[in-house]
């Protein structure tokens, strides 16, 4: 198997291994209630969703909520601005390096016109094949959880089980190689004695994905102060798996790997701190903060993994119709890979049909730097579906970069 199969294979992996990069891990849900109003329910939580979003949402009183088990809660997305996999593919397809590598030995074998004009062909192409790679970002996330909620205003609880796979490639072709490719051309045009330039490529590809797997346990309670305050915390022991590849000049080409020669395993302990407070007049406020705990990792690359505090604030307003929120992170959170670094504003809306049905919109936009070819908002949107105390919820959000999806099954009792 080429390396840059591995590339597409470990990218497929990143959205499957939940069974079983360096960066940050971003604030994100795939909650399908939350991710279909633009992520955003930082103040509009409930028992069913607390430990993703806001754990004082456990207090009943923050929530009015039954009984509720989670399983699954299911989502991913992936981002390809550039379509870093379609010209990875067709890398792969013509084996750019090779080709070239089998035109400069049959040169050197015969330097004459005809294989002067292959090593032309071939340097032209591996130079257009290297700059279609470059500077290309592709990113991907997945994500299963499980979740038991007992709500309650004086000890409210959750036990949950979710494990996060995010991650991404990039392609970087230097302008060393390019020119060291252009010479041996130039050199074989004037039928000149020519080295061959692969054997010091320094243009690579990289690849860096992480799986976290949390298992917590959280504890809300509602309590008379400032009218009536809900506050929840979520001590969780914390899984890190961290696959860190690179593969430079003709590793790109040629050579295999195996997972578990990239793999780096670590393990510690955080929490999350939620607060909650809601009005008579159906407004509410939340604040939360994910990863209280500052977690450090590495990858056997050397890379920096980071678990690091990151702050959300959000505002809710609920009637008989509706339930309108929006949310703001406080952080600007490191990218899980090769990303840029995001924070977020997000806006949603809950409209209930009927009885047993919800339509959920949203709109999220990163108020961070991002490159020129990405895009920094998404629309979502999203239904749910309630019947004998069966919950199905499902969300899609997309732009021009950018495409996800997430299912939740649960059930009130």
């Amino acid at each position: 198997m080429s390396r840059k199969k591995s590339i597409r294979y470990a990218g497929a992996f990143m959205l499957t291994a939940i069974a079983g990069s360096a960066g940050a891990v971003p604030f994100s849900s795939f909650d399908a209630r939350t991710y279909a109003m633009g992520g955003a329910g930082v103040a509009a939580g409930t028992a069913a969703n607390a430990v993703f979003i806001n754990p004082a949402f456990l207090a009943r009183s923050a929530g009015g909520e039954a009984y509720s088990l989670e399983l699954p809660v299911i989502g991913g997305r992936v981002t390809d601005p550039g379509l870093l996999s379609d010209a990875i593919d067709e890398f792969n397809e013509i084996e750019p390096i090779g080709v070239f590598q089998d035109a400069v030995d049959a040169y050197i074998a015969t330097p004459d016109a005809g294989t002067a004009a292959g090593v032309q062909s071939a340097g032209s192409e591996l130079i257009d094949q290297l700059q279609n790679v470059s500077g290309k970002i592709l990113s991907a996330e997945a994500d299963l959880g499980f979740v038991v909620g007992i709500p309650h205003p004086k000890f409210g609880l959750a036990a949950y089980v979710n494990a996060n796979v995010v991650g991404g490639a990039v392609g970087e072709a230097s302008a060393e190689d390019l020119a060291a490719i252009q010479q041996a051309m130039d050199d074989a045009q004037n039928l000149l004695a020519l080295d061959d330039p692969t054997d010091t490529l320094t243009s690579l590809v990289g690849a860096r994905f992480s799986r976290v797997t949390e298992v917590g346990v959280a504890i809300a309670r509602d309590f008379d102060v400032l009218g009536g305050l809900s506050v929840g915390i979520t001590p969780k022991i914390v899984a890190v798996r961290t696959y860190d590849f690179l593969f430079v000049g003709s590793e790109i080409d040629t050579a295999e790997v195996s997972l578990s020669d990239s793999q780096q395993d670590d393990m510690g302990i955080t929490l999350d701190v939620g607060l909650a407070k809601e009005y008579e007049n159906g407004w509410k406020l939340g604040l939360v903060v994910k990863n209280l705990i500052p977690q450090d990792y590495e990858t056997v690359l050397g890379n920096e993994f980071r678990l690091e505090p990151m702050a959300r604030a959000g505002v809710a307003y609920a009637n008989s119709c509706l339930t309108a929120v929006a949310d703001l992170d406080l952080t600007e959170n490191d990218a899980s890979g090769y990303e840029p670094k995001t924070r977020y504003a997000s806006l949603g809306t809950e409209l209930y049909l009927f009885e047993i049905a919800r339509l959920r919109l949203g709109y999220r936009h990163n108020l961070s730097d991002v490159p020129a070819n990405t895009e920094a908002d998404l629309v979502t949107g999203g239904l749910g579906f309630t019947s004998f105390g069966v919950q199905v919820d499902l969300a899609v959000a997309g732009n021009g970069d950018e495409f996800g999806a997430a299912m939740q099954l649960g059930f009130r009792f």
